[in-house]
């Protein structure tokens, strides 16, 4: 053959349609890595707001645990609000050390206590939800129906309409020891 001259059906180089179909196939594997990407993210970001979440619960919860355990009364009369009576060794929640009666409430997405709940208190737990609340149910002995202990349940709101509830049973070491 000579140099000038073409075979039929021999071609050199790649054609328009093939750069389209791999320009497409790229576009599709380039779409599922950025949606996976994405979901990764999404996960991430959820993941870190159950855990900064499982975290303020713990810290509110450790906070009242410690106070309620050494209690000589409690007081779950008013909804939202929990009294503590006990004889402290140190100042806490604007009270001095010694016998005291403190209460703990959710305000402003905030944990308080103080001796007077209509004073605003001391804020022990910011970074609550919207909508979050306190709620503590007096553990009664079945025969003599002494108090033994608080179911204390936790409402965070998540976002929207979802709110999640966390139970802790407390029992009361003075209430328990005076028993024996």
């Amino acid at each position: 053959m000579s140099p000038g001259v073409r075979v039929a059906g021999c071609q050199r180089g790649v054609g328009l349609v093939e750069w389209m179909i791999a320009l497409v196939i790229g576009l599709i594997l380039l779409s599922g890595v950025v949606q996976i990407f994405v979901a990764n993210q999404s996960a991430y970001r959820e993941s870190r707001q159950l855990a900064r979440m499982q975290n303020t619960v713990a810290h509110t919860m450790d906070l009242l645990v410690r106070d309620l355990r050494g209690a000589t009364a409690v007081d779950t009369g008013t909804p939202g609000r929990l009294g503590v009576t006990r004889n402290r060794t140190a100042d806490w929640c604007g009270q001095p050390p010694g016998e005291s009666e403190i209460f703990y409430w959710v305000a402003d997405e905030t944990l308080r206590c103080g001796p007077d709940p209509d004073a605003g208190g001391q804020a022990l737990v910011e970074g609550l939800a919207p909508g979050s609340t306190l709620q503590a149910t007096p553990v009664r002995h079945p025969v003599d129906h002494d108090l033994l202990g608080l179911d204390l349940a936790l409402d965070l709101r998540l976002g929207g309409d979802e709110t999640r509830r966390f139970h802790f049973r407390v029992a009361l070491r003075q209430a328990i020891l005076q028993r024996l």
